[in-house]
């Protein structure tokens, strides 16, 4: 009998972890500009507001932490990557079309556009420093975009100390 309850104990941590685990935290949904994005728990956005567009870096823990991405929204993206040894690539996911460049040398950047409405703007992402170590959660930022409804507000997700 105590063999039973030593195995049914084994298997409950083993499949369901120590009793009073948490689970790592869900992702943090923003929209910015018409896009919806899936933030990774433990970064902050760090933004600059230009005359007609914003650009978002998403750092590890503050202000000062390294940098996982860069996210232009607005109008007139500066889509011009120079990645070494570079892979480019189209296609579309949630109706909208991604254009990307990655590098051997773990330089990434995407462009996101609708092309059933011009009124959405674009959004232009490029890795930084930290998603060479990250590389996982840089892609997820990637996947995590989707259409957000045109009249919904901006939400800036948690801001950088």
């Amino acid at each position: 009998m105590l063999a039973k309850i030593g195995m049914a104990l084994t298997f409950l941590l083993v499949c369901h972890g120590p009793v009073g685990a948490q689970a790592a935290p869900a992702p943090l949904a923003v929209v910015w500009q018409h896009f919806g994005l899936s933030l990774p728990a433990g970064y902050c956005v760090h933004y600059q507001q230009g005359p007609d567009f914003v650009v978002r870096y998403l750092r590890a823990g503050d202000s000062k932490g390294p940098i996982l991405a860069g996210i232009y929204t607005g109008y007139a993206p500066n889509f011009s990557p120079d990645c070494k040894s570079a892979t480019k690539r189209t296609w579309t996911s949630k109706s909208l079309k991604l254009k990307s460049v990655e590098g051997s040398d773990s330089c990434a950047e995407f462009l996101v556009s609708d092309p059933a409405s011009q009124d959405r703007g674009f959004l232009h992402l490029w890795f930084g420093p930290d998603a060479k170590s990250h590389p996982g959660l840089a892609h997820a930022l990637v996947d995590s975009i989707s259409p957000a409804p045109l009249d919904a507000a901006n939400a800036e997700g948690p801001t950088c100390n």
